[in-house]
């Protein structure tokens, strides 16, 4: 297997289902098929399910994910560990891939030898008009500074992988990033957008995000690496 598509899922105030199929629909079609999709629900009801079992022709494992139910990084996880891709490639559920050959450039773009992938990526309102093109940039100090973007942008190898850390919701991504810099140095950025993010009322930083959040995580990430 080449590359596991991670996509965590929940109800997402009852849109999840309809945006996990959005996302599968650009998924059966695309031009690379050495793929799996890996799914693990936090949802309390069968909807996840239900839409996984309608797409006979895709292969997709479907887990269900009764721990931490709330925590992204905790769901991410069990994308990762039950993923088997040489690659693992993170999508959010309500984002999509932009254009059937995305998986194909992803590949592709890993083939030059980097341990982790940053793809460029549009943003949309209404998943017609684009808007926005983003450019991942990185330096040496990110784990409070998110220019990578998204985690629907990144793809990394499959070898003893990265866990997000499950205490962290706003700076989950920045971190993570700076931990794959500090083992695996600057990441390989592909150019050519293979993303869509879709922006909506409903988004984690809409919906669960607080300045009081924000103070704790800030905090706890500058207590965890002075003592490193």
């Amino acid at each position: 297997m080449m590359i596991s598509i991670a996509i965590p899922c929940y109800e997402m105030g009852g849109w999840g289902n309809s945006f996990l199929q959005y996302s599968l629909n650009i998924l059966k079609d695309q031009t690379f098929k050495d793929f799996e999709v890996v799914v693990s629900d936090h949802s309390t009801d069968d909807k996840i399910k239900n839409v996984c079992s309608n797409y006979k022709d895709l292969n997709i494992k479907y887990i269900k994910n009764e721990n931490q139910r709330g925590s992204s990084s905790a769901n991410i996880n069990n994308c990762i560990r039950h993923s088997e891709g040489k690659l693992i490639k993170v999508l959010c559920q309500d984002d999509y891939l932009y254009g059937n050959d995305a998986i194909d450039k992803t590949v592709k773009a890993f083939s030059y030898g980097g341990k982790w992938l940053a793809t460029s990526y549009y943003h949309t309102r209404n998943r017609f008009d684009l808007i926005d093109l983003h450019m991942p940039k990185i330096n040496d100090d990110n784990f409070l500074e998110n220019n990578i973007g998204t985690h629907s942008c990144l793809t990394i190898i499959n070898e003893e992988p990265i866990f997000f850390d499950e205490n962290l919701l706003w700076f989950m991504d920045c971190e993570y990033y700076h931990r794959l810099f500090l083992k695996y140095g600057f990441p390989e950025v592909l150019e050519e957008p293979t993303l869509v993010q879709f922006l909506w009322t409903g988004q984690v930083t809409n919906t669960l995000i607080n300045q009081k959040l924000v103070t704790k995580e800030v905090e706890y990430i500058k207590q965890k690496y002075e003592s490193n």
